[in-house]
Formats: structure tokens, C-alpha cells, sequence
């Protein structure tokens, strides 16, 4: 049966549907949102304007990233020249900052570094309380059981076990909040995986394809079941 699969993440989640076309065969529509630099409110919010916009997927694969990433939701309108962090949506454009040490510092891009600014705190940015972030997972996985549609979920590293120094700025937590329910995740990460299989991305975030396609085909079970 052909079922309409979206899913959303960061730039480890762009080649999503090619790992899902691989492992579940490509009888089924997918829906790639991902983008590099974006963050938990892109993809919470890209799933609730998909939901407004198209209706319910037939199924949903959430795959977040760092905490410490914040994303502006912006009229859209507006547009911030050849700051490739962007994404323009069907309601919105949305602005990623990359996390606390991300792409919003860059100093070519005033604006950006300007309106992050008043999101971060400058003199010290470890310095973060990661609740916000945390509630944009619960929003999503709460929209998708309240609209009755199937769904997995992960996030691309353990945030209670950050496998690299690169991941760990990604932002750290010492548990998950009882409140997310937890029911519909993998129970595994792609990351911590590559890293406990050897293939430790030299960057310390971004793992291959091949220990991705690994990971699903591992994990398959769980989703699209």
C-alpha cells in the first residue's frame, strides 16, 4: 500500500528519503522538510504547517536535533540575503541559528547575528536552558497522537549521552522530561550509533549514509510497521 511518509530534521536528515527508499523500498511517497542548521521549532513547526496546509500524513518520522539550536518563524515575506540557513514555507520563513556556537555568528550576516543576539546569552553561550526546545518535541509528538497518525521518532544524537565534544555543544540534559512521551521513539540515535559501530564523523555531528542505512535497517521494525 502507498502511503504519503513525511519526515523532518536537520542536515543529518537530508538524505532521509533516500535511506527510507533504500531500506523500505520506494512504494511510498516521501516527504522530505529537512534542512541544514534548523532546529526542534522548525521541525515542530513544519509538521504543524504540513498538517494545516495537506492534512495528516499516512505517516510521520521526526528526527530532532541539538538543543541549543533556536529558530525564528518569520513573515514570509521577509528574506535574509544569501543566508543560506532558511527555509521559505508555506506560511512562514524560517531562520535557523545553527545552535549557540552556529552559523547566526557569522559575521557577514548583521541582521541574523543581530536578531539571535537577543536570543542567546552573548557572554556566555553554553549558558542555556533547554525547556523551550524540549517543548517543541512534545508539541509534535502530541500533534501527530492527537490527529491519529502513526509515527517514530528520535533525535540524531542522545542528549543525555552526547557522543562527541561537537554533539555535547549541541546542547546536554542529564534526563528527557517525563512529560514527552517516549512510547514511539527508536530507543537508539544515529550518531551514538555510528560512534559504538566505529564510524565517528570527522566533525563529530555528521555520520555517512552507510551507517545510517545501518541504523534504519537495524531499527526498521519500528517504523512504517
Amino acid at each position: 500500500m502507498t502511503r504519503t511518509v513525511l519526515m523532518i530534521g536537520c542536515s543529518n536528515g537530508l538524505d532521509l528519503d533516500y535511506h527510507f527508499r533504500t531500506v523500505f523500498g520506494d512504494q511510498h511517497q516521501y516527504v522530505n522538510l529537512s534542512h541544514e542548521g534548523m532546529g526542534n521549532y522548525y521541525i515542530a513547526g513544519r509538521l504543524f504547517e504540513y498538517v494545516q496546509t495537506h492534512g495528516a500524513p499516512d505517516y510521520v518520522y521526526l528526527q530532532f536535533t541539538g538543543l541549543s539550536r533556536i529558530d525564528l518563524a518569520l513573515a514570509p515575506e521577509v528574506k535574509i540575503p544569501d543566508y543560506r540557513w532558511q527555509v521559505s514555507a508555506d506560511h512562514k520563513t524560517w531562520l535557523g541559528s545553527g545552535g549557540a556556537l552556529g552559523s547566526w555568528q557569522l559575521s557577514e550576516y548583521p541582521v541574523v547575528r543581530r536578531l539571535f543576539a537577543y536570543m542567546y546569552n552573548i557572554k556566555d553561550l553554553m549558558d542555556a536552558d533547554y525547556f523551550l526546545c524540549l517543548k517543541e518535541i512534545f508539541s509534535a509528538v502530541e500533534l501527530c497522537k492527537s490527529v491519529g497518525v502513526p509515527y517514530s521518532w528520535t533525535s540524531y544524537y542522545d542528549y543525555t549521552n552526547p557522543p562527541t565534544d561537537t554533539s555535547r555543544q549541541d546542547g546536554h540534559i542529564m534526563q528527557l522530561p517525563t512529560w514527552i512521551d517516549t512510547s514511539c521513539h527508536l530507543g537508539a540515535w544515529p550518531l551514538n550509533y555510528a560512534c559504538d559501530t566505529g564510524r565517528t564523523p570527522a566533525d563529530g555531528v555528521h555520520f555517512n549514509n552507510e551507517s545510517a542505512l545501518d541504523f534504519f535497517s537495524q531499527h526498521q521494525h519500528k517504523i512504517l510497521s
